[in-house]
Order: structure tokens, then sequence, then C-alpha cells
């Protein structure tokens, strides 16, 4: 019996001496998740009947293969390694992931967090592993800092890697905070989304329908007509912005309708998406306006009711023009130097 004693002793103290038993086996936060808006999807989801964020983003997943994180894992992790995104509150965390872009997975070694998991608890490690990106992988970036911030094989916190990372130039129009100049050589697009009684102002429904049916981007739009009205309506009281985020595209474009032709597309180049709660400021330089036709903004989950999807593309699109026939600067010549200011609107479903 003695001996039967001091062999379970023996094995108990190696067991404990071994680090992978003690703290456990090291796993994904979330494998296989394919977008940063399906990630943000959970973990609202989550909160919604825990707010706390302590349960599973997904149990089946967490059976599966392993991937047991929470909502309060990412914001902890995301919060720690990464103090630029200003992570307030936890209730922030669905916006701010579905404001990352997806990009190509840079070069180097990287510190990348893990779950460690034993039995069914499981503990957030911030740097549990340190490896290069797979061959292919994909990282998620934030456009206003350039920083990574999750890995898209495993969906787990990026930290310190070997360089401060720069996987791809921002555009200037993503980063509303950044000085990068002043009128004239910079302009500003406010992008206002109001609430849904906007479209119970007087005439906004005979405008809607009329837009419903209209072939160009260019004449009468509830965005181009009625957005004074919309603006008188907030500063006296009896309109608000949407308090609710929305994710939406922005892109720079070449149309052969901004010469009076046809309001097909023949060039985009995509700037990338922005998160709107009530109002965004975007910033194009003078060089940009002059070079591209319009700026295409369209919404990406399709919520919203105003402008109604348009019939040759299925989206929700506002399409403000740079170029039109007999101005200087399209529709930014309603509004000209000193004052580079403008705005669309959106009205949310």
């Amino acid at each position: 019996m003695r001996k039967l004693i001091v062999v379970w002793l023996a094995l108990a103290t190696a067991a404990l001496a071994n680090p992978a038993f003690a703290a456990g086996t090291g796993m994904p936060m979330m494998k296989g998740i394919k977008s940063p808006t399906e990630l943000a999807t959970l973990v609202e989801r989550s909160l919604a009947s825990d707010p706390t964020g302590n349960t599973l983003l997904d149990p089946a997943r967490c059976k599966k293969n392993g991937s047991c994180a929470t909502a309060r894992d990412y914001f902890f992790g995301i919060q720690s390694a990464h103090p630029s995104a200003k992570l307030g509150n936890i209730a922030e965390l669905p916006q701010y992931l579905r404001s990352l872009v997806k990009q190509s997975a840079p070069a180097g070694e990287w510190h990348i967090s893990r779950l460690l998991v034993r039995g069914n608890t499981h503990t957030y490690d911030a740097k549990g592993w340190k490896r290069s990106f797979l061959q292919g992988e994909s990282v998620w970036v934030d456009v206003n800092t350039g920083e990574l911030i999750l890995a898209g094989h495993c969906g787990n916190v990026i930290g310190e890697g070997p360089a401060k990372p720069v996987p791809k130039p921002v555009p200037a129009a993503l980063t509303p905070a950044a000085p990068i100049g002043a009128c004239p050589l910079v302009y500003i697009l406010k992008v206002n989304v109001w609430r849904n009684e906007a479209l119970e102002l007087p005439g906004v429904e005979p405008t809607q329908a009329k837009e419903e049916i209209a072939e160009q981007f260019v004449g009468a739009r509830v965005s181009r007509t009625h957005g004074k009205q919309f603006r008188d309506a907030y500063a006296a009281g009896k309109l608000s912005r949407s308090a609710t985020p929305h994710v939406l595209q922005v892109s720079l474009i070449k149309t052969p309708e901004a010469s009076g032709g046809p309001p097909t597309i023949t060039e985009e180049h995509v700037l990338g998406t922005i998160a709107v709660k009530g109002l965004k400021e975007l910033r194009f330089t003078r060089a940009q306006l002059e070079k591209w036709d319009a700026i295409r903004v369209a919404s990406v989950d399709g919520d919203m009711v105003s402008p109604p999807p348009y019939h040759l593309t299925g989206l929700h699109e506002v399409r403000f023009f740079n170029h039109l026939p007999g101005t200087t600067l399209g529709e930014w010549d309603g509004n000209p130097v000193p004052d580079c200011i403008m705005n669309e609107h959106w009205i949310e479903d």
C-alpha cells in the first residue's frame, strides 16, 4: 500500500511540474470565421443574452474544434494588446469588429493569443504562440491605425510583431481624425444616417417613390433634394440621427454618367468599409476628386430604407458626383471654396 501511495505522489508531482498539464491545452479562439462582420454578429447575439460577455460565442464550434472564446475574451484581448482601439466598454465591441478590414498577412513572426482549455474551463493567454502566418492567411486590420488585430485562420488576437505593421496604405477617406490638410486641398463629405421618421417629413416619400424607378443617379434623389430639410429639422429638435451602427462600403468610381452618359461603372477603387453611427466624416484630397468621377457609398447589410435599392445593382447606394457637365468640381460646386464640406443623407430601415 505504501508503495502505491509513493507511486501516486510521484505521478501527481510530475503532472503539476509539467506546465502544459497545469495550464491546459492551447486552442484557437474562433477558428473558421470568414469575416469580421460574422464575428461581430456572434458577439452581438451573445451580448444580447449575456451583457457580461462571459457566455460562449458558439457552443457548437467549441465542441467541434475547441474554439471556446467569449465576447469578454475578445474585449480583454483587444483592449490589452491594442489600447489605440479605445474600447471603453464591451458593448462597443461589435461595432469595432465590423470596422476591421480583411487583408493579406505580412511576413515575420508575431505574438498571437490562444485559449488554454482544461476540462470545461478556459483561460485567455495573451502571448501563447509566436508564429509566422500561414500561406494565404488573412489578417483583420484597424483602418485607423494600421495595426493587425485578429488572425484570419484562428480568430486569435495579434500582439507584437517584427516591426510596426504597415500591410497597406490606409486611404485618407477613412481616417477622419488624421491631420491631412485643409480646404481647398482636402474636402469633407459628411455621411448622415437619420432615424426612420425622416421618411415622414413633408415631400420625402414622393421623392423616394420617384427615386425607386429612376434610371440615373443625377437628378431628384432624397439625399440631394431633402438634405437641408433634414438638417433644419435636426437643428429644431424635430429629427434625430440614428443611434445604431450601420456598415457602409466606400469607393471611388468612373462612370459615363458624369458626362451625360449611362450610369454604368467602368472602373472602381474600393477604399474600405466604415461603421456609421449617426454621422461620419470622409476626407478626400483634391487630387482624388479630380481623378475620379464620383464617390460611391453602398450599404453592406442592406439595413436602409433610403436610398432604395437601385434596380441595376440591387444595392442601397448613393453616388456623389465630382464631375458633372458645366461644373468645375461636380456637386462640390454647390458649396464652393473655401467651404469644402458637403453632406449626403441616408434613412435607416
